[in-house]
């Protein structure tokens, strides 16, 4: 069984006791299952407030740069749909995210150092995975 003052002391600087506004366990694990969400959510850590258009331009931008061939007007749309239909509802459902329907803005929201960690981990540890053909 973990002691779970052992299991925290490597992250004793965070204010475990003030995590207001945070995604449960599972709600955050869930968001993070999935590349698009992921991708979605290291873009945000760079330009906070964004649009739906321009995410999804860097989206297909990513993926064609993970080895797709071309990148068409069929394929933004594809994104575009994906995005609005799945993956930013639970972004938002989590409260990481606020989406604006009716305008396609989208606006993150800040969350305490540990989430913003684990989001930055997940990049680390993809491209280390990618990088061995995992």
């Amino acid at each position: 069984m973990i002691d779970d003052d052992s299991a925290l002391a490597e992250y004793e600087g965070y204010d475990w006791e003030h995590l207001s506004g945070v995604p449960s366990p599972d709600a955050l694990f869930r968001v993070l299952s999935h590349r698009r969400r992921r991708r979605v959510l290291w873009f945000l850590l760079e330009r906070p407030e964004t649009t739906l258009g321009e995410v999804a331009d860097v989206l297909v931008g990513w993926e064609l740069k993970d080895g797709d061939d071309a990148a068409g007007p069929d394929d933004h749309r594809r994104v575009l749909i994906a995005l609005h239909h799945r993956h930013l509802p639970i972004l938002e459902g989590s409260g990481l995210v606020e989406y604006d329907v009716e305008t396609g803005s989208i606006r993150f929201s800040s969350p305490p150092e540990p989430v913003t960690v684990l989001i930055k981990f997940s990049y680390q540890y993809e491209r280390a995975v990618a990088g061995r053909g995992a």
